[in-house]
């Protein structure tokens, strides 16, 4: 006899208990990181095991190869001289937006599966941990690998 499961509904896998609610990866953003954050989404994507899994895993990958053809073409034009008399903080914003577009992005697909999760009494686990990792070490991570791109040694 088949039991009755919804569409949406994220399917259970050894991962699920180490999902979390999407809210905190995208406060993971803002603590550690655009790498963070994206890792973090990646990871709760295949605990939920949802069905927009896939397509949340290549927006992932398009947001690292994204943010890695920003930086190295940012690296490109300062080394060219185009931006000399550009304020680099407004570039830092732009490039910051665009990552959290993408942050948002995936916050969106998430959380109508972790709803669904929670409702039917899925474990939840506890972000303490991630965000004391993004804390520590995220933004360290992040600009190691910025600038590595904008120097070209990549």
């Amino acid at each position: 006899m088949n039991s009755y499961q919804i569409v949406d509904e994220p399917r259970a896998s050894r991962w699920s208990k180490k999902s979390v609610d999407p809210m905190w990866p995208l406060l993971a953003f803002m603590l550690g990181g655009a790498i963070f954050s994206w890792l973090w989404y990646a990871l709760n994507s295949i605990a939920l095991n949802s069905s927009s899994r896939n397509k949340e895993l290549f927006i992932i990958g398009a947001a690292l190869l994204v943010f890695t053809c920003m930086y190295i073409g940012l690296g490109a034009l300062i080394e060219g001289g185009a931006l000399a008399d550009i304020n680099i903080q407004y570039i830092k914003i732009c490039i910051t937006s665009i990552e959290l577009i993408f942050c948002y992005k995936l916050y969106l697909m998430q959380q109508p599966s972790f709803d669904l999760y929670e409702y039917f009494n899925g474990d939840i686990a506890s972000p303490a941990v991630g965000l004391v990792l993004a804390l520590l070490a995220g933004k360290k991570v992040e600009i190691f690998i910025i600038n590595l791109l904008l120097t070209g040694a990549a």
